[in-house]
């Protein structure tokens, strides 16, 4: 596709100010809930050359995928241009910003309560103000611990104090992320929480096949393959302590000489005093979630620098060995082959972040990585009231 030009104020319609023809390079860039960003390099001898100017619009298309009638992510995404450079040469090189990243330009007030502000937050998610530039109201909604798509207020958590709403949504300690550990899509003006974005493939990567660049990194630092999960209640003076005879062992923990111990107070975890059998299923269903005892890897496929090849389905093979016939997505999960001790182990990495190359429509980037296990939020709190960094 090439990319078209349109005003920073008024309606994005038809060919707005006109087609990028000319183009040398325009590339979409996005890191799971992190940023959304692009650059484009075109001549300034460009006929839409004397158009560009920093906060106007470009319209670029990237791979779609539909949740449902509604939503989709990809397809014709805008971002405006923050920054435009001059070579001597004559190019001219635009960064630009996903319109989501308006998002960090509008202030959360404090909030005491659940759906409460101390301020007014009738318009809170509009941005600019009406006279500034182009209104855009972002419509937010979450699903998030269930199969049905609920206004963003009931899920808000409290704020203590004021913060930007796209800190607030992803990143930042206390935000709706950190929480509730879930992950975003930014779509235009369209921002919905998933409790997992993408999809299992079922697709290997497959090494070699002309792949230069192939960069894979296997970790164990900061691994736990057993859990000590525990109840404690102090109630008018009367300690109440449940705690299994030994440690709760993950699915792997059998692959490694040495045992590493992650204690865990579930207190939170159960309203009432629970049994030791309560807390080792809990303790076993925890860590396979969280994928304990599986090491961290993280690749890199360039697929820029592969033999006579530009098209990462190229490097993605299904159970029989036939090539990967859709696109891949943010979120996504492959499978990759990592060895502990003697044994190979599977495991699924996710598309982390991507660059996508919007003028011959294929992926230029894609780095995949596992995450490492959270610590739910009751663990938070108990490292915040000891005094330990985390």
């Amino acid at each position: 596709m090439i990319p078209i030009l349109y005003e920073k104020t008024g309606n994005i319609t038809g060919w707005g100010l006109g087609l990028m023809k000319g183009c040398k390079s325009a590339v979409v860039s996005e890191t799971m809930n992190g940023d959304f960003t692009a650059k484009v390099e075109i001549p300034s001898s460009a006929g839409v050359a004397n158009e560009l100017a920093v906060d106007r619009i470009v319209a670029m298309d990237i791979p779609e995928r539909f949740y449902d009638v509604n939503f989709s992510e990809g397809g014709t995404q805008y971002f405006q241009i923050v920054k435009i450079s001059k070579s001597l040469s004559g190019m001219l090189t635009l960064d630009l910003e996903h319109i989501s990243h308006r998002l960090k330009r509008i202030v959360m007030t404090r909030r005491v309560a659940s759906g409460q502000y101390t301020g007014d937050g009738s318009k809170i998610y509009q941005y600019p103000h009406v006279g500034d530039m182009m209104v855009w109201t972002f419509n937010l909604t979450a699903l998030v611990g269930g199969s049905t798509t609920a206004s963003l207020d009931a899920k808000l958590p409290y704020l203590k104090e004021p913060m930007s709403l796209r800190d607030y949504l992803a990143g930042a300690e206390g935000s709706i992320t950190d929480i509730n550990h879930c992950d975003w899509i930014f779509s235009n003006s369209k921002v919905r929480a998933f409790t997992r974005r993408g999809q299992d493939t079922g697709y290997v990567l497959r090494r070699g096949a002309g792949l230069k660049d192939l960069q894979i990194e296997e970790s164990v630092a900061g691994i736990y393959t057993q859990m000590f999960p525990y109840w404690l209640k102090e109630v008018n003076g009367v300690v109440t302590y449940v705690a299994p005879s030994s440690p709760v062992s993950c699915q792997y923990a059998s692959n490694y000489d040495i045992q590493r111990i992650m204690p865990m107070n579930c207190t939170n975890e159960f309203e009432t005093k629970p049994t030791v059998s309560q807390l080792q299923v809990w303790a076993t269903d925890y860590m396979n979630r969280n994928g304990y005892g599986l090491p961290t890897v993280s690749v890199k496929v360039d697929v820029r620098s592969s033999a006579g090849s530009t098209d990462a389905n190229e490097y993605f093979v299904d159970a029989d060995g036939h090539k990967l016939t859709h696109d891949l997505y943010l979120g996504d999960s492959v499978h990759v082959q990592v060895k502990i001790g003697n044994l190979y182990v599977a495991v699924k990495p996710r598309i982390q972040r991507y660059e996508y190359d919007v003028l011959t429509e294929k992926y230029t980037v894609l780095e995949l990585g596992t995450i490492k296990p959270t610590l739910p939020k009751t663990l938070f709190a108990v490292l915040k009231k000891t005094g330990v960094k985390i």
